[in-house]
């Protein structure tokens, strides 16, 4: 049975794995002090099988002035085995109902140009292509 919860100390090690099959290198390091210093703002969540991960989300909080509270899905990915089998839709549910009680009306993404099975996921559980996301590396 599926469960969507936040992430405990151990599952570090599977979700650095899940953020590798997206090409995200990250060391379990880095994901322990980015989880530790979590803010209230953010939520990151699980979907798991017993000990086993199938998936990881993170969302974050966002005033925008011309619009109010937005989530914005900061990450997704569901293990590739796991794909197609509505983990993925569990999570958006999940990170929806946060998003609804953190005041936001809106939940929103990025995504990569190159993740066209991605695109039409989202499309397919109601998300909308809008605008442009440009970055400045720092």
């Amino acid at each position: 049975m599926m469960t969507i919860r936040p992430p405990k100390p151990e599952d570090i090690p599977q979700m650095r794995a899940l953020l590798e099959q997206l090409g995200y290198a990250v060391t379990e390091a880095d994901l322990r002090a980015r989880l530790a210093a979590q803010a209230p703002e953010d939520c990151v969540l699980v979907a798991a099988e017993g000990p086993r991960l199938l998936g990881v989300m993170a969302l974050h909080r966002a005033t925008i002035l011309h619009i109010g509270p937005v989530a914005r899905i900061m990450t997704l990915v569901v293990d590739e085995a796991a794909r197609s089998g509505g983990v993925g839709r569990r999570l958006v549910e999940a990170g929806a109902d946060w998003a609804r009680a953190a005041g936001c009306a809106t939940l929103e993404l990025t995504s990569g140009k190159q993740r066209l099975r991605a695109h039409a996921f989202y499309e397919g559980i109601g998300f909308v292509a809008q605008g442009l996301r440009l970055h400045l590396a720092l």
